[in-house]
């Protein structure tokens, strides 16, 4: 059974509403947040909240005042634009776009990380839409994207950057070693 609003805000969000309060009424300032909560059935929705601490006349905080909105339609419609905007539509790997992003924002970072980038070009891959068929190439570049994936880590990421070129940016590595390991791991699994 509910306790109270708290249980029906998703865990990931708790601690983040928690600090959240506390400061805006520090302040004298409204709240405003987008977070996921969970219905009584199991359902995920996302809301906005807007509030505000009501003070009694000693100025001190008497009652919690608020709005709640469901926006789960915007939201989703949110997420589907920047998942189109991130992945390609033929793998469903990260783009070429987002490697730009990414990368341009990793090396404005000043931190003494080991970072790599890892070019794999399906030579002749052309060849294959040619003479086999568009459908044929996408199904093929679909499998060989699932396959590479499993070697993806936290800081391995794959990226599609063009029709017969694929990218892994390693955020971390040990030594030169591990980087011929994880190339030798990709021949592997492309044979």
């Amino acid at each position: 059974s509910l306790n109270s609003f708290n249980d029906l805000i998703h865990p990931a969000y708790r601690q983040y509403l928690w600090d959240l309060w506390p400061q805006a009424l520090l302040q004298n300032t409204r709240i405003q947040a987008e977070y996921e909560i969970m219905t009584k059935n199991g359902e995920i929705k996302w809301v906005y909240e807007q509030g505000v601490g009501i003070r009694n006349e000693d100025g001190e905080i008497e009652a919690l005042e608020g709005l709640l909105i469901d926006i789960t339609q915007r939201k989703q419609y949110e997420l589907e634009l920047k998942y189109r905007n991130e992945h390609s539509s033929v793998s469903g790997l990260y783009n070429r776009r987002f490697f730009e992003e990414t990368i341009t924002r990793e090396l404005s970072r000043n931190f003494d990380r080991k970072r790599a980038v890892l070019l794999i070009r399906l030579g002749q891959f052309n060849m294959v839409y040619l003479t086999l068929g568009y459908q044929f190439g996408e199904e093929l570049m679909k499998d060989i994207s699932i396959k590479l994936t499993e070697l993806c880590t936290e800081d391995i990421i794959l990226f599609d950057i063009s029709f017969d070129s694929l990218v892994f940016y390693v955020r971390e590595y040990r030594d030169e070693k591990s980087l011929i390991t994880l190339a030798e791991e990709i021949t592997s699994v492309l044979n």
